[in-house]
């Protein structure tokens, strides 16, 4: 028996950002009305995300006018345009129904934070720390850090440098010439 992703070549939208349930999302979904094509937007949270193969799912949650309304999104379809992500959402699970029941500011989901530079800091696997001890893990770290650290420094330093030296030169005072014919009167 044949499985629906042996069948079907699936290539990834390029527009489809990765995301999880608990992101805030923005789906651009392809409209056809008579003749024209439009895009539509429906932005919402993603309570579900569902499936792997070419069958794989998600669905948005948005409230609108007091009425809250799901819908539901193959991942694959030439229907969905692009998914872009408006915010990262920190939960704990991966099926949020229980939002339905949630009005207001207790239906809001906490947002995740991230480090603006990545270079800062930097990637351990979970094989170096159960090699190393945390404590050995850090030391590691620590040169790359610093190097990075330097790095967004030294042009911060370098402008109060020049700006230090130009207001340690002396500046050129210039006399104008006196006016005798004001001076006489």
């Amino acid at each position: 028996m044949f499985q629906a992703h042996e069948l079907v070549d699936i290539k990834p939208n390029p527009k489809v950002q990765n995301f999880r349930s608990g992101d805030n999302v923005k789906v651009g979904i392809r409209v056809k009305e008579g003749d024209r094509v439009r895009t539509q937007v429906f932005e919402g949270v993603v309570i579900r995300k569902r499936g792997g193969g070419p069958s794989a799912t998600f669905t948005v949650r948005r409230v609108a006018s007091g009425v809250g309304v799901e819908r539901t999104f193959h991942l694959h379809s030439p229907v969905v345009e692009y998914v872009e992500v408006l915010r990262k959402g920190a939960v704990k699970q991966a099926r949020l129904y229980y939002l339905r029941g949630l009005t207001g500011k207790k239906a809001r989901i906490k947002e995740k934070r991230f480090i603006a530079d990545k270079s800062v800091a930097p990637a351990v696997s979970a094989e170096t720390v159960t090699e190393q001890s945390a404590e050995e893990a850090t030391i590691a770290a620590e040169p790359q850090i610093e190097e990075a650290v330097v790095e967004a420094v030294e042009p911060i330093v370098e402008e109060q440098e020049t700006k230090a030296e130009v207001a340690a030169e002396p500046e050129a005072v210039v006399e104008e010439p006196k006016d005798e014919s004001k001076s006489e009167s």
